[in-house]
């Protein structure tokens, strides 16, 4: 879907792209809306933890976590996620498909629980 979305341009001209989990739940979206609010911040991110629940993936550690991430979308390659079916995890794929926003150092980091 990803894929899809970014190289047919169907998000140009949107602010966000926002992906959410279905079981993902956002207790306060203040500090998320004042995360996104920042013109610096190309993406909000979360990070993936080694934790009993995350223990099938391979290695994700350190990664971004692909339960939610919001990005502006003029700031994300149109083919990022076109090797979708050969990424060994989605963790894997999203640290190279938003790594241009992490080497400017425009990314900010939302806690997960």
């Amino acid at each position: 879907a990803a894929h899809m979305g970014f190289s047919s341009g169907w998000f140009d001209g949107y602010d966000w792209v926002i992906r959410v989990n279905p079981d993902v739940y956002i207790h306060d979206e203040s500090k998320l809306f004042s995360m996104m609010g920042d013109p610096e911040n190309w993406g909000v991110l979360a990070e993936c933890h080694n934790r009993n629940h995350c223990t099938n993936h391979s290695g994700c550690t350190g990664m971004i976590h692909t339960d939610f991430f919001a990005v502006r979308p003029e700031h994300v390659d149109k083919d990022a996620f076109k090797n979708w079916n050969r990424a060994p995890s989605a963790e894997r794929q999203a640290n190279v498909a938003f790594s241009n926003i992490i080497e400017a150092r425009r990314e900010a980091w939302i806690w997960t629980n």
